[in-house]
């Protein structure tokens, strides 16, 4: 396993880097999204939403930083765009729809 994904990063990863990210509510993307970023390049998970990896390629720290990173979208949205991106399999998918709601 990457060091980038010891434990001790995923430890941070729940217990949050102090960066304050607002739910998501269809009205405050710009700050969700560069709150959402900032947090996640805090934790050592940014690739997962900013490369296209397809599942099948992805590595062991491709799949840890995407499950951090849907976590993390998942938590800060409303109930209903939960809802909506919960059928999405990668992190990648869910934030672009995120930018398109």
């Amino acid at each position: 396993m990457n060091s980038n994904y010891s434990s001790s990063s995923l430890i941070l990863a729940n217990s949050g880097s102090g960066i304050k990210i607002p739910i998501y509510n269809n009205k405050n993307f710009i700050i969700w999204e560069s709150r959402v970023k900032a947090h996640l390049r805090a934790i050592n998970a940014i690739k997962a939403i900013e490369k296209d990896i397809v599942l099948e390629d992805m590595t062991p720290d491709d799949i840890a930083a995407d499950t951090i990173a849907k976590g993390v979208i998942i938590e800060h949205v409303n109930d209903l765009l939960m809802l909506t991106l919960n059928p999405f399999s990668r992190a990648y998918d869910m934030f672009e729809f995120s930018m398109l709601s």
